[in-house]
Formats: structure tokens, C-alpha cells, sequence
């Protein structure tokens, strides 16, 4: 079955030699195996690498040249569908399809990278030296969102702590030393200074505490992606939970 070459490689008939490298280069670098692991890729790379083993040798060239040309005359004498249209058309819809699953396994891997990086940075973030600062207590009341908090309200911060060790520890006025995080500013810790002792509290649904497993998620899953070769399908699901992942890890942050 006659192949158009040309139309293969997206080139017009008088291309250069220079531009029908560029184009192979372009196009096989798309659908390589190694990169686009969508089952049309693999036929549309032979097809590439025929076009361009055909029009990049003269010789080949050649004759390759005088069949196409004989051809353009019997199809302009008959203007008749090609009896390989639906060759044409489904070599078409093969290429969109593989160019679309490119892009969205791009997307995907977006995701992921974002999620790592992310995720790196909230660890170091934990990992680094904490910035004490010294608050009063403003306020303390009950939240409406869960049974078993209560949120303590200084100058500068709000957060949720649990209620039981509020109703003994906090009281308004009260001088209360809080650690934050140096990057994000997340409060990490309470010190409270009782007349016998120093007591040491974390907040309630803290990213850095009930919620720290979405962290250890994210880079479980990012890594996989990241540092072992992955299939399509894999690299897509992963993608999407990443970014479910990171999607409620901000949200967390925010609120």
C-alpha cells in the first residue's frame, strides 16, 4: 500500500533536507516509546522512521519522488476518494490521540512534581529550627467544627487546641510562648509556664499533626513517579491523587 511520506512526516513536497530532519526529529521525539507509552505511538514511530529512512537517502528519494508524482497525476485526472481514506483518517486519529494522551500525562507529572516539592517543603520546613514568639491569650471559645477543640486567639494567631487541656492550661491575659515554623509560619507547638512546670502542647488538626500522613503520602507517591520508571496508566493515577493530595493539604494550610 502506497504511503504518503511526506504527509507522514507533516512536510510539503519540496521540502529541504534540513527541514525534513527537523521534522523527524520533532515528530520521533513525540512518539518514542520511551516517552509516550500510548499504543499508537509505536506505529506512528515506524511510520515516522520509514518516511525519513525513504526521504532522507537520494536515491530512495528518487524514485520514492517519481511514484508520488505519478500518482498526483492519476489522482488530479480522477478526482475520486482515495482508496486508502480511511487509512488516512485513522493514521489521523491515531496521531491526535497520541498527542493528547502526551499532554495529559505532561499534566499528570506537573502534579506530582508540584506535590514533591510541596511536600519537601513542608518537611524541611518541620525539620528546620522553630521561631519562638511570646503571645497573650486574647480569647478562648468552642468551635462549632469539632466536639474536642477550642481556639485560643493571641495577637497574631488562631488555632485550635484540645479542649480539655485549654479548660486547664488557658486562660485569657494569659502569656503563652508559640513556635512557628520559619517558612509557612504554621504554629508548631505551645509552651505554657505553670507555677510548677512548663507544659508543651501541639495543635489540634495541624498539617504537622493529625494530618501529617498526607505529607508522607505525597512523597510516597511523587518519588514513585519521580525516581522509578513508571507506565502511563500508573503516572496518571498517581498524578491525580497527588493532586487531590495537594489540593487538601492547602486547604489545611489556609484554614
Amino acid at each position: 500500500m502506497f504511503k504518503d511520506y511526506y504527509k507522514i512526516l507533516e512536510i510539503h513536497r519540496l521540502a529541504t533536507d534540513e527541514e525534513i530532519k527537523k521534522s523527524f526529529r520533532r515528530l520521533a521525539l513525540l512518539f518514542h516509546p520511551d516517552k509516550n507509552h500510548s499504543p499508537q505511538a509505536h506505529d506512528l514511530f515506524v511510520e515516522i522512521n520509514e518516511a525519513y529512512n525513504v526521504l532522507s537517502d537520494l536515491e530512495k528519494k528518487k524514485k520514492y519522488d517519481e511514484i508520488y508524482d505519478l500518482r498526483l497525476q492519476i489522482v488530479s485526472q480522477n478526482p475520486q476518494p482515495p482508496p486508502q481514506k480511511f487509512h488516512k483518517v485513522y493514521r489521523k486519529k491515531k496521531r491526535e490521540k497520541a498527542k493528547l494522551n502526551v499532554f495529559y500525562v505532561e499534566i499528570t507529572r506537573l502534579l506530582v512534581m508540584a506535590s514533591f516539592a510541596l511536600s519537601l517543603l513542608l518537611l524541611f520546613d518541620y525539620i528546620l529550627p522553630a521561631e519562638k514568639i511570646q503571645q497573650t491569650v486574647i480569647s478562648r471559645f468552642h468551635t462549632t467544627t469539632s466536639y474536642f477543640s477550642d481556639i485560643v486567639k493571641t495577637q497574631d494567631k488562631e488555632f485550635p487546641i484540645d479542649m480539655y487541656i485549654a479548660a486547664e492550661y488557658i486562660r485569657d491575659g494569659q502569656k503563652i510562648s508559640i513556635y512557628l515554623t520559619p517558612t509557612f509560619k504554621i504554629v508548631k507547638e505551645i509552651e505554657v509556664q505553670t507555677f510548677y512546670e512548663t507544659k508543651n502542647f501541639t495543635p489540634h488538626y495541624s498539617i504537622f499533626s493529625v494530618f501529617s500522613f498526607f505529607i508522607i503520602l505525597q512523597i510516597f507517591f511523587s518519588s514513585s513517579v519521580i525516581f522509578f520508571k513508571s507506565d502511563e496508566i500508573a503516572t496518571s493515577q498517581i498524578g491525580i491523587s497527588c493532586g487531590l493530595l495537594m489540593i487538601f493539604t492547602i486547604f489545611v494550610l489556609l484554614f
